[in-house]
Parts: C-alpha cells; sequence; structure tokens
C-alpha cells in the first residue's frame, strides 16, 4: 500500500517537473524568436511589412518550384 501511494506521488511529481520544463521551454522560446519579432513589427511597421510579404513570396516560390520538380521526375519515368 505504501509503495503504491509513493508510486503515484512520484507520477504526479514527474508530471509537474515535465509540465513546467515545456513552460519553461516555451518561455525561452517566446523571449529568444517572438519578442524580437514584435519589437521589429512595432518599432518599424513598414519594413516588417515589406519583409513578411518578401518572405511568403520566397515559400510560394519554392513550392510551386518543388511541385514542378516533381511532375518533371514523375513525368520522366
Amino acid at each position: 500500500m505504501k509503495n503504491r501511494i509513493l508510486r503515484k506521488i512520484r507520477t504526479a511529481a514527474l508530471f509537474f517537473v515535465k509540465l513546467m520544463l515545456v513552460a519553461a521551454v516555451c518561455f525561452i522560446f517566446a523571449c529568444i524568436f517572438v519578442y524580437p519579432l514584435w519589437l521589429f513589427a512595432v518599432q518599424k511597421p513598414n519594413m516588417f511589412s515589406i519583409t513578411v510579404l518578401i518572405f511568403f513570396a520566397l515559400f510560394i516560390s519554392i513550392f510551386f518550384a518543388a511541385k514542378i520538380r516533381s511532375r518533371k521526375k514523375h513525368e520522366k519515368d
């Protein structure tokens, strides 16, 4: 009975530690990536909009280039 209770307490403690670890990772991610992006967007909104549009255009271009390559590859086979 005692071992059973200790096992449940250990399981709950490990869950709490994992929860705190995930929260810490999210906080670190926010500090490293999200905060500088937010600061950039607030301080220079026009430049931020241009940057986002450029990245979006690059993503779309890469996406379509990959589609075209895969179609050419399948047509050769």
